[in-house]
């Protein structure tokens, strides 16, 4: 395969997450294709920064941490990465685990923990040609949203009887491919979060593609392009899904209600779809986690009320959220795999092992509501902090315009993250500020970095 090519299925890999089929509708879903200008804006700016990240290590033919340490002179960043990296793959092992739980309309948890150990075993079992295994999971991935996109709007036709139902679908998808939605403070806000999650900063990935590509003759810029594109239209794909899965859900409520399970109807109604509707319509709500949760509510609607139909639209909307998922993890771990095999001088197999093991742990420590609330705060709000500790080796490093861009991006970064922060803080709980809280905690490796500096000597 074509290494540019090569490149592009692993990158689009890693950010087809979760975040993709939970969040970025909701943007399409209320503002339009405003919410695409706005996020290929956002992209462009996070493309530059990445381009900062991956040029200054690969200019220099370091390994990550060996980088940090000679080049940046600052190894604690790599410990704040992987402490960081550790708790965003152990969200997304939940969710993907999640995807299996509700794919089977089986209710026992720890399934997070049993993809962490499929993802390690595949890493581990392929050696040196992990990135192969990650690119045919991504190629996959993306011809099953291409085929889902259509059997869902094509089952959603058959199935989808009821006139609200389809008035519901024919209005959100006039949203979606408008520039009608009006555009606020928090959706922008919302959109730049959801733009860094998408490209998954803040955890080293951009260093490590930097790593690996060291001597590779490409333009990297044609191929972070591509990989804007893509992901454009591949989200946008992604809110077709959705939508179709809602409007369905919508139809099986009310089929319940006419065949006189109106009890049953009510329940899952306000149960289920009321707050999936409310969290994907409502452009003052800005919750991350009642917009993933209430997404895998979906299976629950249509198994609870045995809609017609129900079965395969589950398969495909599962289906879809568990690979891209999945694909992310795998990335996620070999990210932290060279992280540590990097810091601590183990073998890959070892440093797998070790990432896989934590991420597990804590994937079924997210079985508890509470943990599962702080750790998604975390991974959601605190990001831009994290993206902008790991923009700062760059920084460093770089020299000419390449660090005026950086310094830019980080800047960017910074006035977003307090305006994210601001609001949260002031409407938050307690679990949400410990979340918080838990974020900077995670920093206190950067007050002995003259410390680690000397001990690296």
């Amino acid at each position: 395969m074509n290494r540019s090519l090569y490149l592009i299925f692993i990158i689009v890999g890693y950010t087809l997450g979760i975040w993709t089929f939970t969040v970025i509708p909701k943007i399409y879903m209320t503002i339009g294709l405003k919410g695409l200008v706005l996020m290929l804006v956002f992209s462009a700016v996070v493309v530059a920064g990445v381009l900062g990240q991956i040029n200054s290590i690969k200019e220099k033919t370091y390994r990550i941490h060996e980088f940090m340490v000679k080049s940046a002179r600052l190894p604690a960043v790599s410990v704040v990465l992987v402490s960081f990296l550790f708790f965003v793959s152990a969200v997304v092992a939940h969710y993907t685990g999640l995807a299996v739980e509700k794919l089977f309309g089986i209710g026992a948890p720890g399934f997070g923990l049993i993809i962490a150990l499929v993802a390690m075993i595949i890493l581990i079992g392929t050696r040196g040609r992990s990135l192969d295994a990650i690119a045919i999971f991504s190629i996959l991935l993306i011809i099953l949203i291409i085929i889902s996109v259509f059997f869902l709007r094509s089952k959603v036709s058959e199935v989808v009887v009821k006139e609200t139902s389809r008035e519901f679908v024919r209005t959100t998808l006039e949203t979606v491919f408008s520039f009608s939605g009006e555009l606020n403070m928090r959706t922008v806000v919302l959109t730049f979060l959801t733009t860094l999650m998408m490209f998954g900063l803040g955890v080293g990935f951009y260093y490590i593609i930097g790593m690996t590509i060291s001597g590779w003759k490409f333009d990297i810029k044609k191929v972070l392009a591509v990989v804007v594109i893509l992901q454009a239209l591949l989200s946008l794909s992604a809110a077709l899904i959705l939508t179709y899965s809602i409007g369905a859900a919508h139809q099986a409520y009310w089929s319940a209600f006419e065949k006189g399970k109106a009890m049953e109807a009510l329940d899952v109604y306000d149960k289920y779809f009321l707050p999936l509707w409310r969290e994907y319509t409502s452009p003052e709500r800005m919750n991350f986690l009642r917009l993933i949760d209430t997404v895998y509510g979906i299976p629950d609607i249509l198994r609870k009320l045995g809609m017609e139909g129900g079965t395969y639209i589950i398969a495909f909307l599962m289906i879809s959220l568990f690979f891209a998922g999945f694909t992310t993890l795998l990335v996620l771990i070999e990210t932290g795999g060279q992280i540590i095999s990097d810091m601590f001088q183990v073998t890959r197999k070892n440093a797998i092992l070790i990432v896989s093991i934590i991420t597990g742990i804590l994937s079924t420590l997210l079985s508890l509501p509470a943990i599962k609330e702080v750790l998604v705060v975390l991974v959601a709000l605190m990001l831009p902090l994290f993206a902008l500790i790991e923009s700062l080796p760059a920084l460093k490093a770089t020299k000419g315009s390449g660090k005026v861009a950086e310094a830019i991006f980080a800047i960017l970064i910074a006035i977003f993250f307090i305006v994210a922060l601001v609001p949260a803080l002031q409407s938050g709980g307690d679990v949400a500020l410990i979340g918080i809280v838990l974020g900077f905690l995670l920093l206190s490796p950067l007050v002995f970095n003259n410390f680690l500096l000397k001990s690296t000597r």
